[in-house]
């Protein structure tokens, strides 16, 4: 029987052997890396699952499990890596993983995470990932029903597509006619594709707007309206519905709780009854968005622009980095869905996405300056403490440019209005670097 297909992607090459020795009697293995270690395969091969390292910080891969999300949304991720801090392990599930397996491997560690994700409850049906006790997995039904359409070809067309943006370069396959003429075929996919004419659409940063076929929804109660941005934002996670219960109704007892939810769940149908497939789906004591429906999130535009800007002021400086990080500076309208500052799930991507919006406009910042862009240095430097006034390394840096511009009376406003946040805030002064700032300024213009 032809066993089922294992994509391994930016694995290092120490890993392979140890990899192949828990999986390649159950599976066949192929590398999309410079590193050979696979068998012969035919690029029609549906594939099963992917196994990837995506080192998040400083790495483009978190961006290449975003891309395989986004045209794969069902394609099973498993991430092998080190162990991250909790904030960027939640970021990486946030991308798509299903699994996460930590650094050392040790025996049986793939084939338990495998097993969490692929074990199916019957021939045609995924468990979700909570269910425990399971058994040993069928591997022999893999093919059977997962993901029809996702061939190894297509996934390679995703990464062949991303080779402008990251410098990768694709593994050298075994040469026989029919591979070489397979992957003639392949063509390049554009690494951050929009839906020309989405279902719907998703506005998160500033407040929150959701559209149908770009007519705006605006008749929802604020508990639907929040289950459904949650949802939402979340997509195409799966969500359990004790989880909701106890996020949306903490208060209420079990009864109450499923009766809220349920009528919840209601008025979003009903507002969304226009759609061509049901918005909300059930299944497995779950509730997720629809995955026939195309979706658009400002937030994983942002995202994107975002991890891109990264990878190519990694790769070749800031320079190149300028205009993508101005296309996340565009999207950013506002702090996430700022209607609801109090509930606690938006504080916290709240505050995650704030960090990366100043992070952006500090980089830009202090790059303006560089290359004496000072009037365009200072106007961002007035949006970042628009935000947050406490920043005084940004006064300073605006101080700076003021000088660089013989704009001194200028300059000497802008160490006031420091001085006086910094005192009424904190009751501190300016620091000396600040001060000494202040006091060059002064004695020139004196």
């Amino acid at each position: 029987m032809k066993r089922p297909l294992i994509v391994v992607v930016n694995i290092a090459a120490e890993l392979l052997p140890a990899i192949y020795a828990e999986l390649g009697d159950r599976f066949q293995l192929v590398v999309l890396e410079q590193h050979v270690y696979h068998e012969n395969f035919d690029l029609k091969t549906k594939v099963s699952l992917v196994l990837m390292a995506p080192q998040l910080i400083n790495n483009q891969f978190g961006l290449l499990l975003h891309e395989i999300k986004a045209h794969f949304k069902h394609l099973p991720i498993i991430c092998i890596d080190k162990p991250f801090p909790p904030g960027q392990t939640v970021e990486l599930f946030r991308e798509g993983a299903c699994d996460f397996v930590a650094l050392p491997l040790k025996k049986g560690d793939l084939r338990s995470a495998i097993n969490r994700v692929l074990l199916p409850s019957s021939k045609n049906t995924p468990v979700p990932l909570s269910i425990k006790g399971f058994s040993l997995i069928r591997y022999h039904d893999i093919l059977t029903w997962l993901h029809p359409k996702v061939s190894i070809k297509k996934i390679m067309a995703v990464y062949k597509g991303m080779e402008h943006i990251y410098g990768l370069h694709r593994q050298t396959y075994p040469s026989s006619n029919t591979h070489s003429q397979a992957q003639k075929q392949i063509n390049p996919v554009d690494s951050r594709p929009l839906p020309q004419s989405c279902d719907i659409e998703v506005r998160f940063l500033g407040n929150l707007h959701t559209k149908i076929k770009s007519k705006h929804i605006s008749r929802l109660a604020k508990k639907p309206k929040m289950l459904l941005a949650y949802l939402l934002f979340h997509a195409p996670r799966r969500m359990a519905k004790d989880v909701l219960m106890e996020k949306f109704w903490p208060e209420s007892n079990i009864e109450q709780a499923r009766a809220s939810l349920n009528v919840a769940l209601y008025h979003i149908r009903k507002v969304f009854k226009a759609l061509p497939h049901d918005i909300i789906c059930y299944q497995n004591e779950c509730y997720y968005i629809n995955p026939k429906l195309e979706l658009y999130k400002d937030v994983d535009e942002f995202l994107i622009h975002w991890r891109t800007a990264r990878i190519s002021e990694q790769n070749r400086g800031m320079a190149s980095a300028v205009d993508e990080y101005h296309k996340a500076l565009d999207l950013y309208k506002g702090d996430f869905i700022e209607e609801f500052p109090y509930e606690s799930w938006i504080s916290a991507e709240k505050e995650e996405l704030q960090n990366k919006y100043q992070t952006i406009l500090s980089k830009l910042i202090h790059y303006y300056l560089e290359i004496r862009d000072f009037t365009r240095s200072i106007q961002l430097g007035k949006q970042l403490i628009q935000d947050d006034p406490c920043m005084e390394e940004i006064h300073r840096t605006i101080m700076q440019a003021y000088l660089a511009l013989n704009w001194r009376d200028q300059a000497l406003k802008q160490f006031d209005k420091c001085k006086k946040v910094l005192q009424k805030e904190f009751g501190v002064p300016p620091s000396p670097e600040t001060q000494a700032l202040y006091e060059k300024i002064r004695g020139d213009y004196f």
